[in-house]
């Protein structure tokens, strides 16, 4: 009995729709695993990166963007840093949010992205000094990098729905490098000037778990930029008859 027209092509169109629906809840995975790897990178840079059983001498990433200022090594020239590198993490995760929040490849709720959206300011202005002035910030040289910085990050954060529309590859290209650069920089300087902090304690330091949980988060949203922005689900096929 001579097959009817078409049913050969049902099989076809099942096994295509069983696969598209396991790509999109790969991609919902992925999606998840940005936001948790976003969240373990702030977690590792706000966290502890000199550990000590007093409070008052933990010091966390971010605060090294202002300690190795007052390092005896570092202000008799001893050891030269990219000072401002160590405020590359909140840059990173400002702008991450930023070209993320409004992006068609991440179905996120409407109120995820508003708030995506707002979460990138306060890394932002986490790289103001402790004591600041608008006429510093403009015309301090010592705090230019910074200043142009944060404005990058504001800027970002106000046309953060423009930027959504940027091509996919090229941003997920950008933000995977801006990822690694802003995890290599700052572990490499701290690196450098562990013996330094050491001999002013005057004790033996370990690694807080803080320079841990950072890469650890930047890999986790590396792989989820790669797989949501570099090989986006294909939208074009319908698995429908």
């Amino acid at each position: 009995m001579p097959k009817k027209p078409g049913s050969a092509r049902k099989p076809a169109l099942r096994d295509r729709a069983v696969a598209d629906g396991k790509a999109v809840r790969a991609h919902r995975y992925l999606h998840l695993g940005l936001l948790l790897g976003l969240g373990l990178w702030a977690a590792g840079y706000w966290g502890p990166w000199v550990p000590h059983k007093d409070a008052g001498l933990i010091i966390l990433g971010i605060d090294f963007g202002e300690f190795v200022k007052f390092l005896p090594q570092v202000r008799a020239g001893k050891i030269h840093l990219w000072r401002e590198g160590f405020y590359l993490p909140a840059l990173t995760l400002s702008l991450t949010l930023s070209l993320t929040a409004w992006r068609k490849e991440f179905p996120w709720p409407k109120a995820v992205r508003v708030l995506a959206n707002l979460l990138a300011v306060p890394p932002a202005l986490a790289m103001l000094p402790p004591i600041w002035t608008p006429s510093l910030m403009l015309h301090s040289h010592e705090f230019r990098q910074q200043s142009i910085a944060i404005a990058i990050a504001l800027a970002a954060a106000a046309i953060s729905p423009i930027l959504g529309r940027l091509p996919a590859k090229a941003i997920g290209v950008f933000l995977i490098a801006l990822l690694a650069i802003s995890a290599a920089v700052p572990l490499w300087e701290f690196s450098r000037i562990r013996g330094a902090i050491a001999g002013i304690y005057a004790e033996k330091l370990g690694l807080g778990w803080g320079t841990v949980v950072m890469p650890l988060g930047g890999a986790l949203a590396a792989i989820a930029l790669a797989g949501a922005l570099l090989l986006p689900v294909d939208e074009r096929h319908d698995p429908a008859p």
